[in-house]
C-alpha cells in the first residue's frame, strides 16, 4: 500500500486510489504518436480503475476511446530507471502485479517507473527490424555482459544451461564459470542502463524479480 500511495502522489487522496471494492486506481500514461518523443510529464495521463485479475489486454479494451485504435493495435509498457529501460507486457499479464512488484525496490530505483499505453506499431517494426539484421544466438558464445557491481559491459562466454545463463572466463585455454543466474526469477528489459557506456544498439537487462540483482548483456 505504502508503494502505491507513492506511485499515485499525483492524486488527491488514499480514498481516490483504494476504492470500497477493493480496486486499485493506477495512473496510465498515454502516447498515441510515439514519434513525436514528448517528454513523459509533457504526455497525457489517466486514472484507471485495476482489480488484481486485470489483464493487459483488459486494460487496453477499456482505454480503446482513449487511444483511437483497436486493442490489439496497442501495446503497454512499463517504463524503470528513467525511461533507461523498458518492456511490453503480454497481454494476459496483470497490470496490478508489475506496479507491486516495484514495491521491493530501493527507492531511487522506482521512484520514476510508470505505465505507458502505445501503438504497437512502431515496437513491431524494431522487432522485425531486429530479427532480420541481429546475427542468430546460438546456446554458448560470447557477448558483452556486465551485472550489478560491474561499471562497464565486458567480454565473457555466455552459455544457456535450461533456465540459467552460466557466465565463463577463459584462463588458461579452459572456460571457467564466473557467475550464473536463472533466468526463470527474471524479468527482461529492453536496454541498457546509460552509466555502463554501452555504445550498443540492442541490450537486454535480466532484473530479478526483488531486483537486488540485474544483468545486462
Amino acid at each position: 500500500l505504502t508503494v502505491l500511495q507513492k506511485y499515485h502522489s499525483a492524486a488527491e487522496n488514499l480514498s481516490d486510489t483504494v476504492k470500497k471494492s477493493g480496486d486499485f486506481k493506477i495512473w496510465i500514461t498515454i502516447d498515441p504518436n510515439p514519434e513525436f518523443n514528448l517528454k513523459q510529464e509533457d504526455k497525457r495521463q489517466v486514472n484507471v480503475a485495476v482489480t488484481p485479475q486485470k489483464t493487459v489486454f483488459e486494460l487496453c479494451k477499456e482505454l480503446e476511446p482513449q487511444m483511437k485504435i483497436a486493442a490489439h493495435q496497442m501495446t503497454l509498457m512499463e517504463i524503470i530507471l528513467n525511461g533507461e529501460l523498458q518492456r511490453p507486457l503480454h497481454f494476459n499479464e496483470k497490470v496490478l502485479n508489475s506496479v507491486l512488484r516495484w514495491a521491493n525496490w530501493p527507492e531511487d530505483d522506482r521512484k520514476t517507473n510508470y505505465l505507458e499505453l502505445r501503438p504497437k506499431t512502431k515496437f513491431q517494426e524494431q522487432i522485425e527490424r531486429a530479427i532480420k539484421t541481429l546475427p542468430s544466438l546460438t546456446p554458448c558464445m560470447e557477448l558483452k555482459f556486465a551485472d550489478k557491481k560491474t561499471k562497464s559491459l565486458r567480454l565473457f562466454t555466455l552459455e544457456l544451461n535450461d533456465t540459467s545463463i552460466n557466465v565463463l572466463k577463459t584462463e588458461k585455454q579452459t572456460n571457467v564459470k564466473v557467475k550464473d543466474f536463472d533466468v526463470s526469477n527474471c524479468v527482461v528489459y529492453l536496454g541498457a542502463e546509460k552509466k555502463r557506456d554501452s555504445q550498443l544498439r540492442w541490450a537486454l537487462t535480466f532484473v530479478e524479480l526483488n531486483f537486488t540483482k540485474r544483468y545486462e548483456i
